[in-house]
């Protein structure tokens, strides 16, 4: 590859380096593999292009995976399945290189119904699909629309029939090389690709499912989801491509159930009673009533629970309940949740 000389503004990020370094592999033996979070709403959609509420980004994030994602720490871009990216001098190319080890979930869309491997056409399609979608819905498409050939791609193709149209902005190089080039030279356009409507999903599943498709290669699959449903269940992506420092597998556990109840003191007897482990989010004023009746569970030698406030929300009114056997519990000013290192610790026995 050339574009060293030509290329004097490099970011490069190694895969060890930022798989969250400094997290440590939990005592396997002594784990749960089933973390239970209760949220309030329950989505119609867990489709990357109607992001709208939380609970949507929650479940999103845990199924699907993007070029970069938000270190959860710095706040900054870090590399998800894009393994390297170079910016060059103008801030106006984007390049990346994308892992080799990357599948998608099983599903029936593909051959022999087995995941295949993502390849950098993949993101193109998703990006494509994914413009065409907001603009026929009229979502904001953001940064998006920086991207080169976009107006003309819009023109050329509609969400209601079948086109050939292109972005002539997304180049792919290789099977696992592509580049992104920009209208205007732009700095901060790396920061747009690492939402949760960015994810990367096989171009056989939106083919078969359109904004139904749930296939992604995140660390979980989604196992049960009904619009009208009461819960969202998701299993372990077996094939899943990240380890923790040590080298073991992620994620940690085998299962995650999002419960949702609309009633806040519902939910707050779920905590209680250990029927699920973490609510992401919760008013103050409900909050106050159940700290003061359930003390002891918050201020025992080993408490049960912990009252905290999510990261960027600490002067607001919004507050996150988790029981303390919830361990690496990970959350995000941009309201991401990390679940792929999160594991649940059985209590010390008394003595």
């Amino acid at each position: 590859m050339n574009n060293r000389n030509h290329m004097k503004k490099i970011v490069y990020l190694a895969a060890l380096t930022l798989l969250m370094a400094c997290q440590t592999a939990p005592e396997v033996a002594n784990t749960s593999n089933e973390i239970t979070i209760v949220e309030s709403n329950h989505p119609e959609s867990i489709f990357p292009g109607n992001i709208i509420q939380s609970e949507q980004s929650h479940v999103i994030t845990q199924v699907h995976d993007g070029l970069l994602g938000l270190n959860p720490k710095t706040e900054t871009p870090e590399a998800l399945l894009a393994k390297r990216w170079f910016i060059n001098n103008e801030s106006d190319v984007f390049t990346f290189q994308l892992y080799q080890n990357i599948y998608f979930h099983d599903d029936t869309c593909f051959e022999d119904n087995t995941g295949r491997q993502l390849m950098a056409e993949d993101v193109k399609k998703s990006f494509e699909y994914l413009l065409k979608y907001k603009h026929h819905n009229q979502i904001s498409t953001g940064l998006l629309e920086q991207i080169k050939g976009t107006q003309n791609y819009i023109q050329n193709c509609s969400n209601n029939e079948k086109s050939n149209a292109h972005i002539d902005g997304i180049v792919v190089k290789d099977s696992f090389q592509l580049e992104i080039h920009l209208k205007n030279p732009n700095p901060n356009f790396i920061y747009s690709l690492v939402g949760p409507d960015m994810v990367i999903l096989p171009i056989e599943g939106l083919m078969a499912y359109g904004e139904n498709c749930t296939i992604g290669c995140g660390p979980f699959q989604v196992d049960y989801f009904k619009p009208n449903g009461d819960s969202i269940v998701l299993t372990k992506n077996q094939k899943y491509y990240r380890t923790d420092q040590a080298g073991t597998a992620l994620p940690y556990t085998d299962r995650v159930i999002f419960y949702y109840e609309p009633v806040p003191a519902k939910s707050l007897k779920m905590i209680r009673n250990g029927v699920v482990k973490f609510i992401p989010a919760i008013s103050k004023k409900h909050v106050l009533k159940f700290v003061e009746e359930n003390i002891t569970l918050f201020e025992e030698a080993n408490p049960t629970l912990s009252l905290e406030q999510p990261i960027g929300l600490e002067k607001s009114d919004v507050y996150m309940i988790r029981h303390t056997s919830l361990k690496n519990l990970r959350y995000s000013s941009m309201n991401l949740l990390y679940l792929d290192r999160v594991y649940l610790k059985s209590p010390e026995p008394t003595k």
